[in-house]
């Protein structure tokens, strides 16, 4: 199984421990609102890395925007303090978010500028892979530094033991209690 992207803190730029600095347990913590989950993921890993300044109201403020994509992530660990590796299979914008009713209202103002984060990640220190991720990969990943923000469509994803498609319904009651 590939995931479409990967945010994998790998270490803190403040750690002075010699292993990796994601080996703590990291503290669930809820959505805010219907747009938030990959903000409320980054503020988990950033709290987990000791940084207390990190709710979504002040990662929105530090992004510039509500309309988070994944590149945002990225940079906020970045900006953080977190180094970062960031795997996708789509370097920019997917048109066909045109469709999605989250992404509709802003997919043009997005896209500019998703596009220049993109072009500017390297010269800011944010190294992004093109390319999937498979289980082994991830799984080493976790073994090896602790900690990943995997984004998937909640669509493609399969029930192991009913052999359907999951449900947004189940993910909620499974995911969040």
């Amino acid at each position: 199984m590939a995931t479409s992207s990967l945010l994998a803190p790998y270490e803190s730029r403040s750690s002075r421990s010699k292993g990796p600095a994601m080996r703590a347990r990291i503290r669930h913590l809820r959505q805010s609102y219907s747009w938030d989950c990959g903000l409320a993921c980054t503020e988990m890993v950033l709290r987990s890395l000791g940084v207390s300044n990190c709710g979504v109201e002040e990662l929105v403020r530090v992004a510039g925007t509500q309309s988070t994509w994944t590149v945002d992530l990225a940079y906020l660990l970045h900006t953080f303090g977190a180094r970062t590796v960031f795997h996708t299979t789509q370097l920019g914008v997917r048109r066909d978010y045109a469709n999605e009713s989250f992404y509709a209202a802003t997919l043009d103002e997005d896209t500019t500028r998703v596009e220049r984060l993109f072009a500017d990640a390297p010269s800011v220190g944010i190294r992004i892979v093109a390319a999937a991720v498979s289980t082994a990969e991830l799984e080493a990943h976790l073994e090896r530094f602790g900690v990943a923000i995997v984004l998937v469509d909640s669509r493609k994803l399969e029930c192991l033991q009913c052999e359907g498609v999951v449900s947004q319904r189940w993910l909620l009651r499974c995911c969040t209690g």
